[in-house]
C-alpha cells in the first residue's frame, strides 16, 4: 500500500487560543468517502516553542507523537488546515487604541481581562 492510499484527505483542526498561548490544541483526522473518519490524533493542550519558527511538523507533533504516522500525514497530497482563531479584537482593546482609555480596575481572573478576551469568549467560558 502506498503511504497515501488509506485516506483521500487529511483534516487538521487547530485551536490557537491566542498566539503563543499555553492552551493550544490540534486534532488530525483521515477521511475517505463512504467511511467513518479515522481520528489519527488529538493533542493535549500545548504551547508552540518560541525558540524556532513553527511549521506543520511542530504543530502536529503533540497530536501525532508516533513518527511513522506523522510522516504519513506530512507526505499526504491532500491536507486541509482549519484554524479556530479570534478574527476580531476585544472591544475594550479597540477602545483603548482609539481613545486611550481602558478599564479602571485589574480583573482577578484571566477570563475577565477585557483586553485579552471578547464577550463571546466569556460567554463560552460560562457555559
Amino acid at each position: 500500500m502506498q503511504q497515501h492510499e488509506q485516506w483521500q484527505a487529511i483534516g487538521i483542526g487547530w485551536d490557537v487560543r491566542g498566539w503563543q498561548g499555553k492552551a493550544q490544541a490540534v486534532a488530525v483526522v483521515g477521511w475517505s468517502s463512504g467511511r467513518p473518519l479515522d481520528w489519527l490524533g488529538i493533542s493535549p493542550l500545548f504551547r508552540l516553542s518560541s525558540r524556532c519558527e513553527p511549521n506543520l511538523r511542530t504543530l502536529l507533533a503533540p497530536a501525532l507523537p508516533e513518527s511513522p504516522l506523522l510522516e504519513r500525514v506530512l507526505a499526504h497530497p491532500c491536507v486541509t488546515l482549519g484554524i479556530d482563531a479570534p478574527l476580531t479584537f476585544p472591544a475594550a482593546f479597540v477602545d483603548l487604541l482609539r481613545a486611550g482609555q481602558g478599564p479602571r480596575h485589574i480583573p482577578e481572573r484571566e477570563i475577565d481581562n477585557p483586553y485579552a478576551y471578547r464577550d463571546c469568549d466569556r460567554w463560552l467560558y460560562r457555559q
